[in-house]
């Protein structure tokens, strides 16, 4: 596990880093949060760390195999709802299963992944809205309109996730709406990169539809 940020309170532009690793057993550190380590010797510890594997799909082809939670989707923190994305995971995915047969269960697995994937992209994508919000709002500027501050909006805490898993079983045949998003929004696929090109081009990430 790694850990990094900038010390903007301590203003002395300083830069922390922190890796989590297993010491052979010759060795043994007093854990300290004052001993500090040269450039020199993170570089090389970090060429020691393996890199990230290939990307997983969500489901398996033959819909037994799932990931859910963090191993399938990530939140900041700014999104304040990462472990409850987790646990509508597993309710949906029960829910899904509970209104299938044993012949329906690759349909309730595909259920599931279309009621959640929009779902969370769409939650994901609230993070960096509120990222923005936290880090760069004046504070007086919120007093003044509220629409410039956080969102914790309302679809995101008052979705049953389990009655929309049975529902949609229920309408079986019938094109699945996802209505646990926010009103009046399309979801549309984004990427990291392109979260990252909006920021480098001085624009900011906007929420269409009844986001409140």
């Amino acid at each position: 596990m790694t850990l990094s940020y900038v010390d903007r309170h301590g203003g002395n532009k300083q830069f922390l880093w922190g890796l989590t690793y297993t010491e052979s057993g010759a060795r043994c550190t007093t854990e300290s949060w004052h001993n500090t380590v040269s450039s020199d010797d993170v570089l090389q510890m970090m060429e020691k760390v393996p890199g990230w594997g290939e990307p997983m799909k969500a489901l398996s082809k033959a819909c037994w195999v799932l990931q859910i939670g963090d191993a399938a989707e990530t939140f900041l923190p700014t999104s304040g709802n990462g472990v409850t994305q987790a646990i509508e995971d597993a309710v949906t995915i029960a829910a899904c299963l509970q209104n299938a047969s044993r012949d329906e269960i690759a349909t309730a697995v595909r259920t599931h992944s279309l009621l959640r994937g929009d779902r969370v992209a769409t939650a994901q994508l609230l993070g960096f809205y509120n990222a923005e919000r936290f880090q760069k709002t004046d504070v007086e500027a919120v007093g003044k309109d509220a629409k410039v501050s956080a969102k914790l909006p309302k679809w995101i805490y008052t979705s049953d996730p389990e009655y929309k898993a049975a529902e949609s079983l229920r309408e079986g045949g019938q094109p699945l709406m996802n209505t646990n998003i926010p009103e009046g929004y399309v979801p549309n696929p984004w990427t990291m990169e392109g979260i990252e090109k909006l920021y480098a081009d001085g624009k900011h990430v906007e929420l269409k539809g009844d986001w409140l």
